[in-house]
């Protein structure tokens, strides 16, 4: 069984890395083009990548039409980012670990894309992260994408939530939308280097309500998202 875990994992690392030079590529000269038309590439890029991975996409659930959104997600595995950034409608762009700036081709397309970095063991440069992707909010209206427990879960399970995001989302005044993710810690956990292809189900959450920020505080609006994701990861594979 292993022997047959290695050679599709293989196959299908062989697989993604050609499509990621190719498709990525393209993404970079279609940075040059209009905003609308590197958004509308984004999602097929994703979709495209995630495929050559083995993994198929179900989203279940309606993405808003209005907004700005702080969009919230668990983190189980690598292909988080790509299968978040599938289903998002409309322009946006996420705070990320500063690390990811350091891989070829895709610290380009980040910097087209307009990613945030955020120095993850330096709390003032953290902080200086945070502020800014508060005025990419405010000033432009971007919907802006954070993975709040700050890195990978190593058992699947819903790690300590951390509080920039919700910092952010009180003084900005933007709803917060939970997004959960069934399966993506099983396609590849952070400590295993071969892969089982699967479909990936995504479940919209509700709305945060502004009107509440003042009540329920930081930390309030913390447990309240962290119950959200908590439902919404637990939700079975319909497949």
């Amino acid at each position: 069984m292993f022997i047959i875990h290695s050679l599709v994992s293989i196959f299908f690392y062989i697989t993604a890395f050609i499509t990621f030079v190719i498709m990525g590529t393209l993404f970079i000269i279609i940075g040059f083009l209009p905003s609308a038309v590197m958004f509308a590439y984004i999602p097929f890029f994703c979709r495209a990548f995630l495929l050559s991975l083995g993994v198929v996409i179900r989203v279940h659930g309606e993405f808003p039409k209005n907004g700005p959104y702080i969009l919230m997600f668990n983190h189980g595995s690598f292909i988080d980012p790509f299968v978040y950034a599938a289903m998002i409608k409309g322009k946006f762009t996420a705070v990320i670990a500063a690390e990811n700036y350091k891989i070829p081709i895709f610290a380009s397309m980040l910097r087209k894309f307009r990613a945030i970095p955020i120095h993850r063991q330096n709390r003032k440069k953290a902080m200086e992260s945070i502020k800014f992707a508060e005025k990419v909010i405010k000033n432009e209206g971007y919907h802006m994408a954070i993975l709040p427990e700050g890195t990978r879960s190593l058992d699947g399970k819903l790690k300590e939530l951390k509080k920039g995001g919700f910092h952010m989302a009180i003084n900005t005044k933007t709803p917060i939308l939970p997004v959960g993710a069934v399966l993506p810690f099983k396609y590849k956990p952070k400590n295993r280097w071969y892969v089982n292809p699967c479909i990936v189900d995504i479940y919209v959450g509700e709305e945060t309500n502004i009107d509440e920020y003042e009540q329920l505080g930081v930390d309030g609006l913390l447990v309240s998202v962290e119950k959200q994701l908590l439902t919404l990861i637990n939700k079975k594979d319909s497949s």
